[in-house]
């Protein structure tokens, strides 16, 4: 079945019909509500998905400990006469990055919605091989003087890179890794006077989300997921711990492809944006009124869901709480909206 929602300005043309605005057929049209979509739509998703831990923006990556050694990842501009392989990485014009879905992808711009390139949610950071470590799906290494590789496999062992599979040639499409300027918080990181370990947070992260596996069967305080607390703490762009690694973490990422939204969240969001637009496409105060309460309305039904298909979780410790306004029923309740609400 196909999504409701496909692409950024079907969102956007819910948004102004909530405010009786003529709808778009491209944020490039030249008219005022689409120079005001185009702009505002961007801040209004990320500021939406810091909200709360979706679980359709939740993804999952292996971080490394940076080392005097370590480098960070510089994807080779997209190209159209390349021919690239799956699960290499380029970058756009803006400088968002993408990585290929399907082999012998060549003159498929990357963009939204595309079938051959989605958005790259993952490490940003390399690490010199070596024949003692295994290495996940995803993980990125390089070699000594010459190229940066991906592993396509997890239990990766003992596999030098230059044989090929389970490991991508990144730098076969020109992509880097070079050596980090590391401004790191005082004290921290591999050349600080303490244990604490930095890690780089990987690309297109937005939030934490909970880390541990939930255990069903386990029952603490009648209400919780067994969650465990932690050391962490986020100082952008590093993630802060005495723990030596890998790290397997679990994060809210700068989802950008619609279909991977959950309708009401993509309703949430039309009601969103709406409300931002409204008083420069209509300068009703009205309109605003009725437009806020369309977004309670859907913010609340979106996180209902949201929270049945997470499940339970423990309060996140970092002290981050879903920014969502509390409504009359919750305050009457003494409450607010849970964790991944």
């Amino acid at each position: 079945m196909v999504a409701a929602f496909q692409t950024p300005v079907d969102i956007a043309n819910r948004a102004l019909q909530h405010i009786g605005s003529p709808r778009i057929a491209a944020f490039a049209d030249n008219s005022k509500p689409a120079s005001e979509a185009n702009f505002a739509y961007d801040k209004t998703r990320r500021s939406e998905l810091r909200r709360a831990v979706w679980a359709f923006s939740k993804r999952r990556v292996v971080l490394r400990a940076i080392t005097t050694t370590s480098h960070i990842l510089s994807p080779a501009t997209y190209n159209a006469g390349t021919t690239y392989a799956a699960f290499a990485i380029v970058a756009d014009t803006a400088g968002a990055w993408w990585q290929s879905l399907q082999s012998a992808n060549t003159g498929n711009t990357p963009a939204v919605g595309s079938a051959f390139w989605t958005a790259y949610y993952g490490a940003q950071t390399a690490e010199i091989w070596a024949t003692g470590v295994t290495y996940y799906a995803g993980d990125l290494v390089y070699k000594a003087g010459g190229n940066v590789y991906i592993s396509n496999a997890n239990a990766n062992a003992a596999n030098d890179p230059v044989g090929g599979s389970p490991w991508v040639n990144l730098g076969a499409d020109g992509t880097v890794a070079v050596a980090m300027v590391i401004l790191n918080p005082i004290a921290y990181g591999p050349t600080g006077g303490t244990a604490r370990s930095l890690y780089r947070l990987p690309y297109g992260f937005i939030r934490t989300a909970v880390q541990d596996i939930k255990s069903p069967s386990t029952l603490y305080q009648n209400t919780t997921g067994g969650m465990r607390f932690s050391d962490w703490e986020v100082q952008k762009p590093y993630l802060i711990t005495a723990s030596a690694g890998p790290l397997f973490f679990q994060y809210v990422a700068d989802i950008v492809d619609v279909p991977y939204f959950e309708e009401l969240f993509c309703e949430a969001l039309a009601a969103r944006l709406g409300l931002e637009l409204c008083e420069p496409l209509t300068q009703s105060g009205e309109k605003i009124q009725l437009t806020a309460k369309l977004y309670d309305r859907y913010i609340g039904e979106a996180r209902q869901v949201n929270l049945i298909e997470a499940g339970s979780a423990e309060p996140d410790e970092m002290g981050y709480e879903p920014l969502a306004p509390v409504n009359p029923t919750d305050q009457q309740r003494g409450g607010r909206p849970q964790q991944g609400q």
